[in-house]
């Protein structure tokens, strides 16, 4: 960016105050940028009027100390917020509805009965039942059920219960499978060969690369799906507290020959896509292990290694408690690590959640308390991860609430109980000592 440029603060960036700092959440993209005190007050100046310029030698009156290079940093700040949507170069338009591209209609399939589904029951209380509403998204909902374990829904369904209908875009009538007030929410699934971008050609200088579509089908058809309909049901939990994000589970117990832990609890672990969860999650002791692992205080187990569900308990007895579900790692079925197909997660089963742990890799193993802003900064990137497929579709509206809700959640969870820490792990250190160092001091 110029000097003489103007750019202005896009009005739907929401702003949150936290103890180690400023974070900034842009509800149309849902992505957090942590703030210090200068990037905070170069925001505040960012207001359509002002060019950037004139908010230089507006910073360098309030500080007698700024920097020579403040003019530089102020521009290469305001840049890096441009292309990240937080700032415009000019004034936003007019709110008006935003048209969004329809799905291509796909060929009507036989209607499912109303009875048959599957039922998923969460710590907070909720029952949900997944019902499909044609022939293609049976197939998907009866993949998540066998692999998270569902059983049968009953019909009727019990007092309480909820109906999520599963449909694919261009399919039947929502009202010609379900009667509509039995139907509580809806997950409408991509149909098989829908175009999608991609850039092509791959092996060539980004400066040639073109913007193409392809159609999504196969194994990549089916594992985006099954990362939408997750999705789907927790956009359903967002109401409720509820967040879905891309890390890993660990419980833990306590061990007989230990004796001083809390009590059953799980732990996060999460961080960066390649910065080691999956290879955490399996080094962890095994139950059998001599002395339990961790100082012999507790035995640890993974639960998840890809994603988590976490939900809230409002009930009066719970306090708010939050709890973690392990959710399938659909890459086990799909892509270049699958396996044999026959992986399945207990989704049903929770632990209290009692932390979180960023991982890094270190020299050693060690954890240190993270502040709750760059903590929520790095959860809104990790669920962004888990939603990315159900964007697709959605009216600009309806994903900014998605989002919203959904920053919103993660601060209230960082907020309220569970404490976050910056995991150091080494190649071959007993990390999970220092997870139970830092549960012991809470």
């Amino acid at each position: 960016m110029q000097p003489t440029d103007t750019p202005i603060a896009h009005p739907q960036v929401a702003l949150r105050e936290f103890d180690d700092g400023i974070v900034l959440f842009h509800p149309l993209t849902g992505e957090a940028v942590g703030l210090g005190a200068l990037g905070l007050t170069i925001w505040q100046l960012l207001d359509g009027r002002r060019t950037l310029a004139e908010v230089t030698a507006a910073i360098q009156a309030q500080c007698e100390d700024a920097p020579a290079t403040t003019l530089v940093d102020t521009l290469a700040f305001a840049d890096d917020l441009r292309r990240r949507l937080f700032v415009l170069t000019e004034p936003p338009a007019s709110s008006s509805p935003t048209p969004t591209a329809a799905l291509p209609s796909a060929h009507p399939l036989p209607m499912l009965g109303a009875g048959e589904g599957f039922t998923l029951s969460l710590a907070d209380g909720t029952r949900l039942a997944l019902c499909a509403g044609d022939e293609t998204a049976a197939r998907v909902v009866d993949f998540l059920a066998r692999a998270a374990r569902l059983s049968p829904a009953p019909t009727p369904l019990p007092p309480g219960a909820r109906r999520l209908l599963v449909l694919t875009a261009g399919g039947q009538d929502v009202t010609q499978s379900v009667p509509h007030a039995d139907t509580d929410a809806v997950c409408v699934l991509e149909p098989p060969g829908v175009l999608h971008p991609r850039l092509s050609p791959p092996d060539v200088a980004a400066d040639d690369l073109l913007l193409v579509s392809e159609p999504l089908t196969g194994e990549r058809w089916f594992w985006q799906q099954l990362t939408r309909l997750s999705a789907g049901i927790a956009r359903q939990m967002l109401p409720r507290g509820g967040v879905l994000l891309h890390s890993g589970l660990a419980a833990y117990f306590p061990s007989p020959q230990g004796g001083k832990g809390r009590g059953e609890g799980g732990v996060l672990l999460a961080g960066r896509s390649g910065v080691g969860k999956s290879t955490a999650s399996r080094r962890l002791p095994l139950p059998s292990t001599p002395a339990g692992g961790c100082a012999g205080h507790c035995v640890w187990r993974a639960l998840a290694d890809e994603a988590t569900l976490v939900v809230r308990d409002e009930a009066p007895h719970a306090g708010g408690t939050y709890w973690a579900h392990p959710w399938p790692t659909w890459s086990r079925f799909f892509g270049e690590k699958k396996g044999d197909g026959r992986d399945t997660w207990d989704v049903q089963r929770a632990v209290p959640l009692r932390a979180i742990f960023v991982l890094e890799q270190g020299a050693e193993d060690r954890a240190e308390p993270l502040g709750p802003g760059h903590a929520v900064a790095l959860l809104a990137e990790l669920a962004r991860q888990t939603s990315t497929h159900l964007m697709r579709g959605l009216p600009l509206d309806e994903i900014a609430a998605f989002n919203r809700q959904r920053f919103e959640n993660l601060c209230a969870l960082v907020r309220r109980a569970v404490p976050a820490y910056t995991l150091h792990v080494s190649l071959e250190g007993a990390f999970w000592e220092e997870m139970e160092r830092a549960l012991g001091s809470q």
